[in-house]
């Protein structure tokens, strides 16, 4: 009798341990299987797709020279996405934009930056969106941060052991490899010109076992996002920083002008900040000159005093 019990009991064991695991399994049905049943899936937006709906082409390249007052007030917004797995999720997508609004914070030309809502923007709504948006928001510039990320999970040749349960728990016979681009583009939005853009990029490989599997995806999706954030961000300092020193050798990429009373580092001509070193540094000799030419009087009108002074006593006596 006592062993019936323990059969029973053990088989019990067994089934509850077979629920779990076929539960935990459950999470790969999560990415879709392709034919040599490998899991895959792609998040992406496409800037071009947006700005450019309809299988528009985009204008040629005119005459028209960008007007920048400064300091700018730059919109952030997040383009749309075009399908796939929601791993770039709405909480994701206001983290990064507050990244990006981050870089933008330290530079003087910069005077206010705001995060437009995560749907503000829609699908297909190219510059007039942007325009009516700009004008809602009061921005000058819009900068749209775009992705791509694909994601793999394929078997390896630890995955033979997955026919125990053991083996499905703890050997890691899945290999991922994800693959995410993250861009940031500044547009003018009265001229719809691109002034800069910076790109960051990023690649994961790691392999785990069987249990959540889809969960396992999905934080080294994000962990992989972070990387290519971080890898943007640097790209996008460097970026405005060319873009400025473009604007002061003279280059005719923007029009330049200032806000009143704005009391900033200014955006100036290698000309003119020539013109003001020379004439700062002329200053200064010219300044140390006259301090020494007074110096060299006061003393030599304390000899002169003395030579009086002596003069007028020798004559009293």
């Amino acid at each position: 009798m006592s062993r019936v019990r323990s059969t029973k009991s053990r088989s019990v064991k067994y089934s509850i341990l077979i629920a779990v695991f076929a539960l935990a399994l459950t999470g790969c049905n999560t990415l879709p299987v392709d034919s040599s049943g490998n899991h895959s899936a792609r998040s992406s937006s496409s800037l071009v797709t947006y700005l450019y709906p309809n299988g528009e082409s985009p204008p040629g390249l005119t005459e028209e020279i960008p007007q920048l007052t400064v300091p700018v007030r730059i919109g952030i917004a997040f383009v749309p996405g075009q399908g796939g797995s929601g791993v770039v999720s709405d909480n994701v997508k206001r983290k990064l934009l507050r990244k990006v609004k981050k870089s933008f914070r330290h530079h003087a030309v910069v005077q206010e930056i705001r995060i437009l809502p995560v749907h503000a923007l829609r699908s297909q709504g190219g510059f007039r969106e942007l325009r009516r948006l700009a004008s809602r928001y009061n921005v000058d510039l819009i900068a749209l941060v775009s992705h791509n990320q694909i994601r793999a999970i394929r078997h390896n040749a630890l995955s033979v052991s997955y026919i125990t349960i053991v083996g499905a728990l703890i050997l890691p016979g899945n290999s991922h490899d994800v693959s995410t681009f993250i861009d940031t583009a500044v547009f003018d939005v009265s001229s719809g010109k691109l002034l800069f853009h910076a790109a960051g990029k990023d690649r994961v490989s790691r392999q785990t076992s069987a249990l959540a599997l889809a969960q396992k995806n999905r934080l080294i999706s994000r962990y992989s996002i972070r990387k290519a954030t971080a890898d943007m961000i640097t790209s996008l300092n460097t970026e405005l920083t060319k873009f400025r020193t473009r604007i002061r050798s003279g280059s005719h990429e923007a029009d330049v002008r200032y806000r009143r009373h704005y009391k900033g580092s200014r955006v100036r001509s290698a000309a003119s900040a020539d013109q003001e070193y020379f004439n700062r540094h002329s200053g200064q000799r010219r300044h140390s000159r006259q301090s020494r030419q007074a110096r060299k009087s006061r003393r030599s009108g304390r000899y002169n005093q003395k030579d009086d002074i002596f003069g007028e006593s020798d004559g009293n006596r």
